[in-house]
């Protein structure tokens, strides 16, 4: 364990933090600092000996920070890249354009373009009229 901090500054540093998951974790490990086995010190922060051993090791890498969760990324999106831009039907309404455009059904200025840039698809709008009511 770090040899820069001790147990007395472990439990101060619990003190004055306002995540509970730190707190226990920071106990745990100030067990350990004043002769605790790491099962007692398991038991304390209320989980199995081997998460005491990835805290020790997250702990003496980066520190007491390193103990606060962070947030999950979560999974990949399942449409992935088509999600930008319109989604999979505009992915979709573009590729069938395309297919039009190149068998000659489809006018040059009714192609939508692709903003490289932006990475999605600008598509002419169709008007829309409106009846009176």
């Amino acid at each position: 364990m770090r040899s820069d901090l001790d147990g007395d500054e472990l439990r101060r540093i619990a003190r004055a933090s306002k995540d509970g998951r730190q707190v226990r974790r920071l106990l745990a490990l100030a067990a350990i600092y004043h002769g605790e086995s790491g099962s007692e010190a398991a038991r304390l922060g209320g989980s199995s000996l081997q998460i005491v051993r990835d805290w020790v090791l997250r702990f003496n890498e980066l520190g007491p920070d390193a103990l606060i969760d962070g947030k999950a990324l979560g999974p990949e999106p399942l449409l992935g890249r088509y999600n930008k831009g319109g989604g999979m039907l505009g992915r979709l309404a573009y590729d069938h354009r395309q297919c039009e455009y190149r068998l000659g059904l489809l006018e040059p200025s009714a192609m939508p373009r692709v903003d490289q840039a932006a990475g999605h698809i600008v598509a002419p709008r169709p008007s829309q009229t409106f009846a009176p009511g």
